[in-house]
């Protein structure tokens, strides 16, 4: 379920005020993500790894690394669910009007109907 939101304009997103205040922060991301590029910026910001391992030629992970995989994708993928289903069925999470309080004014009743939709799937399965 979503239970909050904000609207915050473009210009701001890579701010310094914000990076720190996402220092620390967990980095979930599927096995694209490896690389020493990606490593680097993950120190600097002080993020923690939490991107899927995968097997190399010649060597395979460890049975460890396949549960603490199995974990992290558990927990990326009930967020990719959520932004997956509102794209399909929803129609999308773009949005082409301007200003602050139109953006909350369109994000708000989309996030509303999405957890309308979840909770009468949660109990059609009984899963409360």
């Amino acid at each position: 379920m979503i239970d909050g939101s904000f609207v915050e304009a473009t210009r701001q997103h890579n701010t310094r005020e914000e990076n720190r205040q996402n220092r620390g922060e967990d980095l979930f991301a599927d096995s694209a993500y490896i690389g020493k590029g990606v490593k680097r910026v993950m120190r600097k910001f002080g993020m923690k790894d939490k991107v899927i391992k995968r097997n190399t030629r010649g060597k395979k992970i460890s049975k460890w690394q396949e549960t603490i995989n199995k974990k992290n994708s558990k927990l990326r993928v009930r967020m990719e669910h959520v932004f997956g289903y509102m794209e399909e069925c929803l129609h999308g999470m773009s949005s082409r009007v301007v200003g602050f309080a139109r953006n909350a004014a369109y994000n708000t009743p989309t996030n509303l109907v999405y957890n309308l939709c979840r909770y009468e799937q949660v109990m059609r399965l009984g899963m409360n």
